[in-house]
């Protein structure tokens, strides 16, 4: 009875103060981790030229309101709302996420063939 009452106690203190132990570093977990950078950084540059496509397709919005902003002036904020708002609507047609998830989906592979290229520029 004793040494039951001394094994609880034992266990009491044990998860009152429990001592972490280390987790040992798995191999695969450091290559899944350098894969998910990879990716990471590809879907990263694909969306970066897909937001400067989406800028070209709204240029003419964009001169537009730079006209009026230079007209008016300190006005610019009331008098080319409607050519903000027509840079607004440009880009969420052209750089949405559904237009971006629309592209990968028009383009496959596309997210694996920059993660292999940007694997190899890092390797060289």
């Amino acid at each position: 009875f004793t040494l039951k009452i001394q094994q609880y106690s034992y266990l009491m203190q044990q998860m009152a103060s429990p001592t972490p132990t280390p987790r040992k570093q798995n191999p695969s977990d450091a290559a899944r981790d350098a894969r998910l950078r990879f990716k990471n950084f590809a879907e990263h540059q694909i969306r970066q030229e897909f937001k400067e496509e989406a800028q070209a397709k709204c240029t003419p919005e964009i001169k537009k309101f730079a006209e009026c902003a230079q007209e008016k002036g300190l006005l610019v904020i009331f008098s080319c709302r409607s050519f903000n708002q027509a840079i607004t609507d440009c880009m969420f047609k052209y750089n949405s996420d559904e237009a971006f998830e629309k592209y990968l989906a028009e383009n496959p592979g596309i997210v694996e063939k920059r993660t292999i290229q940007s694997r190899e520029g890092s390797t060289s």
